[in-house]
């Protein structure tokens, strides 16, 4: 008997931030909006970045795309440090801890 193949997984993480030098609003991490899991994808597919992700996807029925994390923001000031560690920092670790990818 033929072991069942495995799908190849392929992670779904962003960072998005425009950043509008002119603006003393700094990009702190309490100005993202962040979204975990499966409430990152969009209901309707859409047209965005991710619905084009899941678009290439859903092409290859050998692969499986697994959404872990989105955090975005609109158009304010550079991203603090603490915000882009905090942020990184959450990502890789979902990388890690839910791959292998």
């Amino acid at each position: 008997m033929a072991a069942a193949k495995t799908r190849r997984r392929v992670a779904l993480l962003g960072l998005f931030h425009e950043t509008n030098t002119f603006s003393a609003i700094p990009a702190s991490y309490d100005a993202f909006n962040t979204s975990r899991g499966a409430a990152l994808l969009p209901p309707d597919g859409g047209q965005s970045v991710i619905a084009g992700y899941m678009a290439g996807v859903e092409t290859d029925p050998e692969a499986e795309l697994v959404p872990l994390m989105r955090a975005s923001t609109g158009p304010i000031g550079i991203i603090t440090a603490d915000a882009y560690s905090r942020l990184t920092a959450e990502m890789f670790g979902m990388l890690r801890e839910q791959g292998p990818w």
